[in-house]
């Protein structure tokens, strides 16, 4: 990942990941490198964002109609202009100028800037002087002025105010008039130089509050980034949330239906045993019932035999019991008769 970065140029200040420890100058420095390794490709699609605005506007004026381009541009139409565009040869310069510009570099073009102007008011105050000593000197000095100036990258106004400038500096000046005295514009040098100096500190000031400025807005986005990404995070979290309790709800329902239809099947096999019990106890109340029944008769039987055997044996015994008593009545009567009579009954 890092050997990336170092191959694109893409440095940390660009991506928005420095380090809190390094100083301003190490960050500027980061900065700087890495947005002179990203001209190129600016400039690219810089060129081709101007190619397809030249192309667009050259289709424009040879296919749409007056009416239309007027439409569009707020201006009329003349039958002139029309057929100046319509002309083959005619050609449309357009340029796009473009920021190139990022964040970090705005700071460093502000101190060039800065500097560019206090060089050019110190030396356009000199430049008076040197000229009415030396008058042949004067549009030499302004074209090394334009010189000096073509280093500084200044957008295309700046150029042309700049061309003018040395075009006038080319003129020849105006015969000098009885003015002040070398004393006087010495002195008015020197409040001039302060008044350079006091427009220094407030560019200097200026500078620095924008410097503030921009480290405040820089400070707002990491603050309003890190609060986009708490609010989504939040979010997220919200959802995980929604989506757990979700979850938990179908969990907790399937658990109770499932609970529901275990406790269903439970009470279905427990009536089941209970009636089974029951069928069971039934049958064997009926069997234990049918064997009374069955003893009870078997006991109404023996008791009916038994009966008859005991009215049998009483019969027998009191049959017994009657011919003993006749065998003894005989026995008796049998030994009566063979006793002697005795003889008060013989006189008897």
């Amino acid at each position: 990942k890092t050997s990336f970065y170092e191959l694109s140029g893409v440095s940390d200040i660009l991506r928005g990941a420095t380090d809190a420890d390094e100083t301003a100058a190490a960050q500027q420095l980061k900065a700087t490198y890495g947005s002179q390794r990203l001209q190129d490709g600016q400039r690219a699609v810089q060129l081709f964002a101007r190619d397809i605005f030249r192309r667009k506007s050259e289709i424009m004026s040879k296919l749409f109609p007056a009416q239309t381009l007027q439409r569009m541009s707020g201006m009329t139409i003349t039958p002139e202009i029309e057929a100046m565009i319509r002309d083959p040869d005619f050609e449309l310069r357009v340029d796009v100028e473009t920021d190139s510009t990022i964040m970090a570099d705005r700071a460093r073009h502000m101190q060039d800037y800065t500097a560019f102007l206090q060089g050019t008011s110190q030396y356009m105050q000199s430049l008076p002087l040197l000229a009415q000593m030396q008058p042949a000197i004067r549009a030499p000095m302004f074209k090394l002025y334009g010189a000096f100036a073509k280093g500084f990258r200044l957008n295309r106004q700046a150029e042309e105010a700049l061309e003018e400038i040395i075009e006038q500096g080319a003129e020849p000046m105006a015969p000098p008039s009885n003015g002040p005295s070398p004393e006087q514009m010495q002195h008015e040098q020197e409040l001039a130089d302060k008044q350079a100096q006091l427009e220094a500190s407030k560019q200097q000031s200026a500078q620095q509050k924008a410097q503030m400025d921009q480290m405040q807005l820089q400070s707002k986005q990491q603050h309003d980034a890190m609060m986009a990404q708490l609010k989504q995070f939040s979010e997220q979290m919200n959802q995980q949330h929604d989506a757990n309790t979700a979850n938990t709800a179908a969990m907790q329902s399937e658990a109770q239906r499932q609970h529901d239809a275990d406790e269903a099947a439970k009470q279905r096999e427990h009536d089941g045993t209970i009636a089974a019990r029951e069928s069971s106890l039934a049958a064997g109340a009926q069997q234990h019932e049918q064997g009374l029944a069955s003893l009870n008769a078997n006991l109404q039987a023996g008791q009916q035999a038994t009966d008859v055997q005991v009215t049998g044996l009483n019969t027998m015994a009191t049959r017994m019991k009657v011919a003993g008593d006749l065998q003894k009545a005989k026995l008796g009567l049998q030994a009566a008769k063979a006793q002697p009579k005795p003889l008060s009954a013989a006189r008897k």
